[in-house]
């Protein structure tokens, strides 16, 4: 009986180990393509306005945000299921490659779920309040409260339509 506890356990640690190999490496696929998309939103500002780059936040991982963006991978996979989020890594890893001439681009992001079940999912984990802190430490929430900056972003809204 022993002998068969002993490779229950075995089998078990296995099993952990993999499905942590596994979230990490959907988290890794996660970050890469985030910061891909990040690196040329910011190139996108700097090329179109300058003013408002400067105020972006960084876009780096820090041990919170992957905290926060694992519980995010987390709810897409339980709303979801496990091939639904796949795909959606597949897809936002392919978008992430496409060339960024215009803010339009971003509109075309791919989402993993409905507007408020994503919603729902970054407030729950934590990402809104991350995102928020990183803008008022960078500035970028001025942005809404300064009519010279507001025009600008608003102006550059209006090209990607």
């Amino acid at each position: 009986m022993k002998h068969h506890l002993t490779r229950v356990a075995v089998a078990v640690c296995v099993f952990t180990a993999a499905c942590n190999a596994y979230a990490d490496s959907q988290l890794d696929r996660l970050e890469s393509a985030t910061t891909t998309i990040s690196d040329k939103t910011r190139a996108l500002f700097e090329a179109q306005a300058p003013e408002l780059a400067e105020l972006l936040p960084d876009p780096t991982w820090d041990a919170p945000m992957r905290d926060a963006m694992s519980c995010y991978l987390g709810e897409i996979e339980r709303i979801v299921g496990k091939e639904a989020a796949e795909k959606y890594l597949d897809e936002y890893e392919a978008f992430a490659q496409r060339e960024f001439n215009d803010l339009k681009t971003l509109l075309d992001a791919p989402a993993p779920l409905p507007d408020r079940e994503m919603l729902q999912a970054n407030d729950t984990c934590g990402v809104i309040e991350l995102s928020q802190k990183r803008m008022e430490e960078s500035g970028y929430t001025k942005v809404f409260s300064d009519p010279d900056l507001m025009k600008k972003l608003t102006e550059l809204m209006g090209k990607a339509d």
